[in-house]
């Protein structure tokens, strides 16, 4: 009869120790390991192996360049002209008169500036006041105030 050499299998995982210390682990699996022997360290296997794939800046990059790819994607499915001019709006477009009395657009205003802007800086105080000023002749004043307003009154229920 031949006798057939007995080979262990390798260590498929090192344990903690040898992996921490960055050295080949020699071990059986079942006993420590010769390197926690010799180093007089306990032989474990706790550490959870960490995830493949690219770390750090990298993973962030493609997160990102996936995302702008999928926004340019869904850009080129909508229309970039809808068919609309603005300045035949104008002509068309009829003002309710006494919707929006000037103290209500007033207190709008300076709920806004101290409540809202504080976290939310998106409007300059001037250009508000300008355009509740000149809401009667420009569309787009108009709608812009009619916007704070209903903005303001959103937030504060």
């Amino acid at each position: 009869m031949a006798s057939t050499p007995t080979t262990t299998a390798p260590v498929k995982r090192a344990c903690d120790s040898c992996h921490r210390r960055k050295v080949k682990c020699i071990g059986e699996g079942t006993a420590p390991c010769k390197n926690c022997v010799s180093a007089g360290l306990a032989c474990t296997y706790n550490a959870i192996p960490q995830k493949k794939g690219p770390k750090g800046s990298r993973a962030k990059v493609l997160s990102e360049l996936r995302e702008t790819q999928r926004n340019a994607q869904l850009a080129a499915g909508f229309p970039t002209d809808l068919g609309f001019d603005g300045r035949t709006l104008s002509s068309t477009f009829a003002r309710t008169p006494g919707l929006m009395p000037p103290a209500l657009v007033e207190s709008c205003i300076e709920y806004f500036f101290a409540h809202v802007y504080p976290s939310e800086p998106v409007l300059h105080r001037q250009r508000a006041q300008e355009a509740a000023v000149g809401m009667d002749r420009s569309t787009e004043a108009y709608c812009m105030v009619v916007a704070l307003c209903a903005y303001v009154m959103i937030q504060a229920n």
